[in-house]
Formats: structure tokens, C-alpha cells, sequence
């Protein structure tokens, strides 16, 4: 089950977004300032962020929670005239229908799903004079003795003859 963070001040917003995701079986948790949000997703994780655009001090959050910052994602509940944050990674018009909120938080919550598992930090490997001059060396060492070392010996064919038909 999804874990769903909201912070929206608005209360006319607020019930219906937590009615609208809850009926989807969803957990949610809506608080009114980024103080609270921070509090929230320090003891519990949450799947997606839905942050209303406007509310003071959360310009912090919109970063940290960004798919890009390789948070759960991020989407913006924006009110008509206001601008998302380049960080959001969906939008949700104000005023919105529970279906557009809801499809909006399917798409983001299946996004994060869907996105590419990061691959470990590759070991750093430090080269050696051999890996550097390696093939340098072989060379200059071929060429000390005038001749190429000679080529192992192959061992002798022997044809194979089938059995005579009795």
C-alpha cells in the first residue's frame, strides 16, 4: 500500500485529496507546512509527495523529493497563475477532480516503479605501470633478442580411419 505525504494549507483541498486517496486504499498523511513534512518522512518513508505550490518554506522539499534528487517523487498542486518548480515531476491543476488527482498520482507512483534501479558506483581501478606500458614493454622485449620466441610446438594430426564393416 502506497504511502502518500500531502502539504496543503487550503482545507477546502485538503479533504478531498485525503478522501480521494484513501478511497484507493491508499496510507495518507497531510500536514500544512514543510516542518511537519520533514518530520513525517523521517520516520516513515513516503512513495510520493504531493506538494502544494505556494505554501511557505518548502522549497527545500520540492528538491529533496524530487525524482531527480532520487526521492520518491514529487507532484505540484498548482493553483491557476502559479508555476511549478523545475524539480516537480507532475503537476495537478487547482481546481482538480478527485479522478485527475487520483490518475495523476497512479501515473507518478507507477513512474517510480518503472524507473531505471541505479547501478552500483563502479570500483575504482587504479592503473598499474604494467596496464599502462604493458604492451610497450612486450614489444621492446620481443625486439631485444632480434628473433620472435618460438612458437610452441602443435601436436602431430592423426587421421582418424573408420572401422571396416564386418
Amino acid at each position: 500500500m502506497p504511502s502518500i505525504l500531502v502539504v496543503e494549507q487550503e482545507p477546502r483541498y485538503v479533504e478531498r485529496i485525503n478522501s480521494a486517496l484513501r478511497a484507493e486504499g491508499w496510507s495518507v498523511r497531510v500536514v500544512s507546512e514543510a516542518d511537519q513534512a520533514l518530520l513525517w518522512a523521517a520516520s516513515e518513508t513516503p512513495d510520493l509527495v504531493l506538494l502544494s505550490v505556494g505554501t511557505p518554506g518548502i522549497e527545500s522539499l520540492w528538491r529533496s523529493f524530487s525524482r531527480s534528487a532520487g526521492g520518491p517523487g514529487v507532484l505540484g498542486l498548482v493553483a491557476e497563475g502559479q508555476a511549478p518548480p523545475r524539480e516537480a515531476d507532475g503537476v495537478v491543476a487547482k481546481p482538480f477532480s478527485d479522478q485527475d488527482l487520483v490518475l495523476a498520482a497512479r501515473r507518478a507512483l507507477l513512474a517510480r516503479r518503472q524507473a531505471p534501479v541505479a547501478a552500483p558506483a563502479a570500483q575504482e581501478h587504479k592503473l598499474t605501470s604494467a596496464d599502462i606500458f604493458g604492451d610497450v614493454l612486450a614489444e621492446v622485449e620481443g625486439d631485444a633478442g632480434g628473433l620472435a620466441p618460438p612458437a610452441a610446438p602443435r601436436p602431430p594430426v592423426v587421421p582418424v580411419v573408420p572401422a571396416a564393416a564386418a
